[in-house]
């Protein structure tokens, strides 16, 4: 075990000091695709009918047979394979299996709601499918069942075994369907580029600027460029997914992002005042779209966050089934807060919704919070002040009530949430990976992380993919940037070992050994004090590999451990 026992700031104070015990889809970064998208002709209709062949409803009978599309797809050349992303609404609840047939091939279910988290432990019992959300399930289709051309498609599902309204009328609404072809990394036009600051591995603060390289090929020009990130935000999506890049899409265009840049220079600035605390590492790429059509995904960097003040997310729970206001019915949700109100400066609710404009009423602890908003017979994601005095420490209650009796006003998943800016900076402790690992003659070394780098708590360095009962070394320091007036990373391609990369200084080592799996551990214990609260130390593990490469060793990725309290 390792412990610290001296201040980390300045962090090159502390060696003298410090005492060491050794013992032993999708949309993947750098993928290349074309998008294809299909969307409703214009008109006050912003969306097309799903209808179940075996609804009874007379209503429904009107909206029979489902219509089937057509779609122009005409460069396969290098192309590996494809997605189909729908935009789709629940619409009706209880409506049970959604699908998708191409080119009069077989049908393909859509993903239906997913009873771990919908709903799991936030909604008021199954049936799953009676939960309103506006989601963009994807497909894989086999690229078999396309052709060059024109190629059809079309939409079903079912009332048999469904509920509520869904039972009688199933139905299901989409506002447009995007066939992404995906192509070899070598295709010929695709746009290039990448994150040139921040740099892979750093800790950003408020409002961070992220500087992109954005590069067409010859006959192209770059028009549009997306900055996505997979961290803790609202679930824009509606599917209670805690990872993955956070977006939405609107006629096959990109929203609820981080960010959108339509010319040059690509330099964006991430509004960070209502994002939630993020107490783990997230990670960060651009969509670079050429005017060719084709769209690259850039190399993700892993970034850290630590800011002057911080923001708690309350997560609704209770959310009602069917939860369409209209016929002067109530429908609700409930939120727990947990923080100190006493040191909060602001909050918020934030919730998706359905024909908000027939809302008459949005209630917080059966108190008028505001009336109409959103959109007409459309889906809106919405953001609303609340006076902190409105608020109650621990439990709260979300209503919405409407008098018409035409269509009300749904509230889709996640139903509403509360977020809380609060007078404190924030001080999360996280591991953030960066760099990348060489290969060895085994496997790739992979650098990982046991336990939180908090005061007076255990965190463990972790090497997997190492040769077995092989010495290592674990290089620890204070800098990614710097070090002995080389800047980092270092390539050591130049001295025998490419794709190896030194991404930490190394102010100090341990000599460790793998296990009979490869795995090598180092635990370190971070002291209770408080001059430690946002230093960092970084390490990697160098790895004696003789037939590996020329040089005899290999190197794993980095690690940075940003300690908080």
């Amino acid at each position: 075990m390792a412990t610290f026992t001296s201040t980390l700031l300045p962090l090159r104070t502390l060696l003298p000091s410090l005492v060491l015990l050794s013992c032993l889809s999708a949309q993947d970064p750098g993928s290349v695709f074309r998008d294809h998208v299909w969307q409703p002709q214009p008109g006050p209709q912003k969306w097309e009918r799903v209808t179940g062949a075996d609804a009874t409803h007379s209503g429904a009978l009107a909206f029979l047979p489902n219509p089937v599309h057509t779609i122009a797809i005409n460069d396969f050349v290098d192309a590996v394979a494809c997605e189909v992303i729908i935009e789709k609404l629940t619409s009706h609840s209880g409506t049970r299996k959604p699908r998708m047939r191409v080119n009069g091939n077989g049908w393909i279910a859509l993903p239906e709601p997913d009873t771990q988290f919908v709903p799991g432990t936030q909604g008021s019992g199954l049936p799953a499918t009676e939960y309103l959300q506006m989601t963009y399930p994807v497909i894989n289709l086999p690229l078999a069942q396309l052709q060059a051309g024109n190629n059809s498609f079309e939409f079903a599902c079912e009332g048999a075994g469904g509920s509520a309204i869904g039972l009688t009328w199933p139905q299901w609404l989409h506002y447009g369907v995007n066939f992404r072809i995906y192509y070899k990394a070598t295709k010929a036009g695709a746009p290039t580029g990448q994150i040139l600051t921040p740099r892979d591995g750093d800790v950003v603060g408020d409002d961070p600027i992220f500087d992109i390289q954005a590069l067409a090929a010859s006959n192209s020009s770059i028009a549009r460029v997306d900055l996505l990130g997979d961290y803790n935000d609202f679930d824009f999506a509606g599917d209670s997914s805690e990872q993955g890049w956070r977006q939405t899409y609107r006629y096959g265009s990109v929203g609820n992002n981080m960010g959108t840049l339509f010319a040059a220079p690509w330099r964006l600035q991430w509004q960070t005042k209502w994002l939630p605390t993020q107490h783990k590492y997230f990670r960060v790429a651009a969509r670079i779209a050429a005017s060719n059509g084709l769209t690259t995904m850039s190399p993700a960097i892993h970034l850290g966050m630590a800011r002057s003040k911080s923001v708690h997310r309350y997560r609704a729970f209770n959310i009602a089934r069917t939860w369409q206001s209209r016929a002067s019915n109530y429908k609700t949700s409930n939120v727990t807060v947990t923080g100190d109100l006493t040191k909060a400066s602001e909050a918020r609710c934030t919730l998706a919704t359905w024909n908000a404009t027939s809302l008459n009423e949005l209630r917080l602890n059966d108190l008028m919070l505001r009336g109409p908003f959103g959109r007409g017979y459309d889906v809106s994601h919405d953001s609303h002040a609340i006076d902190l005095s409105r608020l109650n420490a621990g439990w709260n209650t979300f209503s919405t009530f409407a008098t018409t009796l035409d269509h009300g006003c749904e509230v889709l998943w996640p139903g509403i949430e509360v977020f809380v800016r609060y007078d404190i900076p924030e001080t999360p402790g996280v591991f953030v990976p960066y760099s990348t690992s060489c290969n060895g003659s085994s496997a790739l070394p992979v650098l990982s992380n046991l336990g939180t780098p908090l005061l007076n708590q255990s965190y463990t360095a972790r090497l997997e993919g190492g040769p077995v009962n092989t010495p290592v070394i674990l290089l620890n320091g204070f800098s990614k940037d710097l070090w002995s007036g080389f800047n980092l990373p270092f390539d050591w391609a130049p001295i025998g070992a490419p794709g190896c990369v030194l991404a930490t200084s190394i102010e100090f080592t341990l000599g460790l050994a793998t296990d009979a799996q490869g795995v090598a551990t180092q635990l370190f214990t971070v002291p209770n004090r408080q001059d430690f609260v946002g230093g960092s130390l970084f390490a990697q593990y160098l790895i004696l590999d003789p037939t590996a490469n020329a040089l005899g060793l290999t190197l794993s990725d980095a690690g940075r451990w940003l300690f908080g309290k």
